[in-house]
């Protein structure tokens, strides 16, 4: 593999490839992230294996490739360099990434692909499309009472409520309650799901300004896709508590 690229567009997806991989893999190989080419450019996976990350990048590729990289050292070698063009190449004999930079040279070890777990697929069933815009405030309205305590499964998601007029979008910690209200313009009516708030607020992040967000779901898990992303996560199986109990009437 041989590809060329901006130092800046590389960065980003990496950061956002770091915040999937787990601080305490149950194998070594789930420190990394799989990066391979297509007719787009530069394809980066990430997985804990209970959220999968796929992001696309821009980049010139002279030789198609794939190989699993320590995704952390790799970003904080790209956050000390220069903005500016860099190659990345893979020799399969020696396992080792080269990545040229100006006059620099810097060598990683990596793993091979095929060793890397495969990733959740896409969930299909509902869907439900809306603006980067709509979406953040999803986030940014509810994920502050999300509890961050691991026993309390089902105060760490958000709950979203498909009624006839309205989406209810609502979270607690057992102690605060956010609720946020917006109009239903999609088909998808009478029924819920329970999103992790960590995947919810790392799709937000990841959403674009300007462009539309597609959420799809099914039983198990849900997608977001955007532009330049996709992120999968499960669903949390949980009952959710009843909201409108506890707002004044």
């Amino acid at each position: 593999m041989k590809i060329s690229c901006r130092r800046e567009s590389l960065t980003s997806a990496l950061a956002a490839a770091c915040k999937i991989v787990p601080a305490r893999p149950s194998a070594p190989i789930l420190s990394g992230c799989l990066i391979y080419t297509d007719d787009k450019g530069l394809v980066i996976q990430s997985t804990d294996l209970e959220v999968s990350l796929t992001l696309w990048i821009p980049a010139h590729v002279e030789e198609e490739g794939c190989v699993v990289v320590p995704v952390r050292y790799l970003y904080d070698l790209l956050r000390r360099i220069p903005d500016e063009e860099l190659s990345l190449s893979w020799n399969e004999e020696n396992r080792l990434l080269e990545v040229t930079y100006g006059s620099s040279l810097s060598r990683l070890h990596t793993w091979m692909a095929e060793d890397f777990p495969p990733l959740q697929a896409r969930a299909m069933g509902q869907e439900l499309n809306l603006p980067a815009a709509r979406w953040k405030s999803c986030a940014g309205k509810t994920l502050f009472v999300v509890s961050q305590q691991e026993a309390a499964f089902n105060y760490s998601g958000v709950y979203f409520r498909f009624l006839d007029e309205e989406i209810h979008v609502a979270a607690t910690d057992a102690y605060r309650l956010a609720l946020f209200k917006m109009a239903n313009e999609s088909s998808v009516k009478g029924t819920s799901i329970l999103i992790p708030g960590r995947a919810l607020g790392e799709s937000a992040k990841l959403a674009e300004e300007g462009e539309n967000l597609v959420i799809t779901w099914d039983d198990q898990a849900v997608s977001f896709s955007g532009a330049s992303f996709l992120l999968t996560t499960r669903l949390i199986d949980s009952g959710f508590p009843d909201y409108e109990m506890v707002i004044p009437s």
